[in-house]
């Protein structure tokens, strides 16, 4: 790439330029707006950082203070059902010894009879003290149900410790209220999860509250444990509490006038939530931590900026023009690409590139389509599984490249090499392959192309089985014609016997003549396209009409059906007489003796295009020789084993696709064939 390039972009670079001061100050401008920026959006998402934190705290708490309710639950029916069947007089204490009864995590189960005396519990020094007036005992009175009640946290009067009393009913099966069991419980052993989960500093919190009467039944904050406080009615957070089972907030304290961040999950069960608090100032410490470093790093390079435009403008003016030149080859370099990437996709045959791993990087279109496969399950694939899906369990002919040859060759560490082979199988109708394998100058990768030839090789060897056999013919033909002048030259024929002999040679000179000239058109057709045909206004009814009666067919049972009114196209009426008088010949030749019925007319659907249907009851085509009578070459044989000359149907398809239509086939063997040619019709 010259330097030419650079040209368009030092002239508007000098057209354009500025002073060293106005640059230095647009650059420092852009450095602390940059730094404004992107303060405002790290303290955004530091907050919502924080904000999930807090949600995630709060879930995973929810989901520890559930399991510990549930366990709670458990272990008061397990006990309220022993009491139905034995009574409350329980050896509760003797059970959580031998371990039939489990105890962690709570501090102690008692059970109270249906009066609220204390009758058994898991302390063997218990007293028998009567706890009738506690709410605890009285939520179970008043509606007898077997639901476990969280109370509010009180203190113990041996030990002054503050638990949390977890109570469920005990109804008989009969409804009758039979006392209720309970279970004390450590406060703070609902939220020590906590500690093991996220740091929340020396003022944040994590509280269990109450969503009947709003008080903390826990509330823990780093070294202090407050349990029994209310949370005021204006509050945010009991609003939010209210308003929703999962919830954000964020409230600014009255007392305090301190901004909090809360993460809200009420529980499903027990009339509870779990209520994460942060202080957001706290909370924001390593945003400002990253904040004072940035903008350390921003003065500093401001102090750059400005030390290397007092001394050194003429050197920054140099490298921005650098930088521009830059751009102009990146773009360059973007836009080759571009032009390769869609010059990769463009080709019609199939490529795929292999990276240094031997795996496929990229491929196109046509290669999918080769190997009937996605882009998608091609790429990424090894060698061997396109080797695999290439030879597809076929057997390569003799000279062809074998899947360990091909196989080879792809993974071959070679460096510019380039291997060229064709790929047939044995089987009948398979297809053929040209491939080639290029690898990279470094050897680091290769390019592999296939490309289908396999209506190219089946061409040529139609047409070197055609040139071969039609040789032989003509041998003979044009022998029979010599020897029979010979003999007619000699006067060794009886008279008698000679209007046999001149049929025989007018036939054989006939069939040499017509194949000649079929030869010469369909070469002219291919050559030439319409260029020498003359497009005028055509009744295709009133020609095949002429065509019939020129070539006396009506005698060989050929019947022109439906056309009581001119159709016209736009088209050469020589090559359409061409194309009728091929349809109508092979339509005589093979139907062994039958009518041939001919139909003209325009179309029923929106083409409107003239429609030319030639049917005949004789042999018909067999399935698999239907997709190739239109080939060149082909020679479909007579039930006498004479076969035509291969190129009258291909004649047909060349003009008729020359005057923009198309051709279709239906046939079925004993029964006969139908060839029906579209023509585009004109007003």
């Amino acid at each position: 790439m010259g330097l030419e390039i650079y040209r368009p972009v030092a002239a508007e670079s000098s057209a354009g330029t500025i002073t060293a001061r106005i640059s230095a100050f647009i650059l420092l401008l852009l450095i602390w707006l940059g730094f404004a920026i992107w303060a405002g959006w790290d303290r955004g998402s530091e907050l919502r950082r924080i904000q999930v934190d807090a949600d995630h705290l709060a879930y995973t708490l929810g989901q520890h203070v559930e399991r510990t309710l549930s366990d709670a639950d458990q272990l008061t029916s397990l006990v309220g059902g022993a009491v139905i069947e034995r009574g409350p007089d329980l050896p509760l204490a003797e059970w959580t010894r031998n371990g039939h009864l489990s105890a962690e995590p709570f501090l102690q189960t008692e059970i109270l009879d249906e009066s609220g005396v204390v009758r058994s519990s898991t302390n063997p020094t218990f007293e028998a003290i009567d706890a009738g007036d506690r709410d605890y005992f009285r939520v179970h009175a008043n509606n007898p149900r077997s639901t476990l009640f969280v109370s509010k946290p009180r203190r113990e009067r041996n030990s002054g410790r503050w638990v949390v009393l977890l109570s469920k009913g005990i109804v008989a099966p009969t409804g009758r209220f039979l006392g209720v069991v309970v279970v004390s419980l450590d406060p703070i052993s609902l939220t020590n999860i906590s500690k093991s989960i996220t740091y929340l500093g020396t003022q944040g919190a994590v509280g269990l509250l109450g969503t009947n009467d709003f008080i903390y039944r826990v509330r823990w904050s780093g070294a202090a444990y407050d349990p029994g406080q209310a949370v005021p009615a204006s509050s945010v957070t009991r609003r939010a509490v209210v308003a929703a089972a999962h919830a954000d907030a964020l409230e600014s304290s009255q007392l305090d006038d301190v901004e909090r961040i809360y993460g809200v999950q009420r529980l499903s069960k027990g009339d509870l939530a779990v209520v994460v608090r942060y202080n957001r100032h706290e909370a924001l410490a390593m945003y400002r931590g990253r904040l004072i470093v940035v903008a350390c790093i921003a003065s500093l390079a401001s102090a750059l900026i400005i030390f290397l435009q007092m001394g050194q403008a003429k050197s920054i003016m140099t490298m921005v023009k650098a930088a521009k030149r830059a751009a102009v080859v990146s773009r360059r370099l973007r836009e080759r690409n571009q032009h390769l990437h869609a010059l990769f996709f463009a080709v019609p045959g199939g490529v795929a590139i292999f990276n240094k791993d031997r795996l496929v990087e990229d491929t196109n279109g046509g290669l999918c389509d080769i190997l009937g496969v996605s882009p998608g399950d091609l790429r990424g694939a090894p060698s061997q599984r396109f080797v695999d899906l290439l030879y597809r369990g076929q057997r390569p002919t003799r000279d062809s490249a074998t899947p360990s040859e091909l196989l080879a060759e792809i993974d071959r560490i070679a460096a510019s090499h380039d291997f060229s082979s064709l790929i047939e199988f044995d089987i009948a109708d398979a297809s053929s392959y040209a491939i080639r394998v290029v690898h990279t100058s470094d050897g680091a990768g290769c390019v592999v192309s296939v490309c289908d030839v396999s209506a190219m090789r089946r061409e040529e060897r139609a047409r070197s089985h055609f040139i071969d056999t039609v040789e032989a013919e003509n041998k003979v033909a044009i022998a029979n014609i010599v020897g029979y002048a010979d003999l007619l030259a000699a006067d060794l024929i009886p008279p008698e016997k000679r209007l046999g002999i001149y049929r025989t040679m007018r036939s054989q000179a006939q069939r040499i003549s017509q194949f000649a000239s079929n030869h010469l058109q369909l070469t002219r057709l291919e050559t030439l396209g319409a260029s020498e045909m003359t497009f005028r206004r055509v009744d295709l009814a009133a020609l095949v009409r002429d065509v019939i009666e020129e070539g006396r067919m009506n005698g060989n049972g050929v019947t022109l059906e439906g056309a009581r009114g001119p159709v016209w196209v736009m088209g050469d009426s020589a090559s359409l007489a061409s194309v009728i008088r091929h349809l109508l010949e092979n339509a005589v030749k093979y139907g062994l003796g039958n009518d041939v019925n001919v139909s003209v007319a325009r179309a029923t659907d929106e083409s409107g295009n003239a429609v030319l249907k030639v049917t005949d009851r004789g042999m018909g085509i067999k399935v698999d020789e239907l997709r190739l009578v239109c080939d060149k070459f082909f020679r479909g044989k007579h039930q006498d084993g004479t076969a035509g000359d291969g190129l009258g149907l291909a004649l047909v398809r060349e003009i008729v696709l020359l005057h923009r239509g198309n051709i279709s086939l239906e046939s079925e063997v004993g029964t006969g064939t139908t060839v029906t040619a579209h023509l585009p019709a004109v007003v």
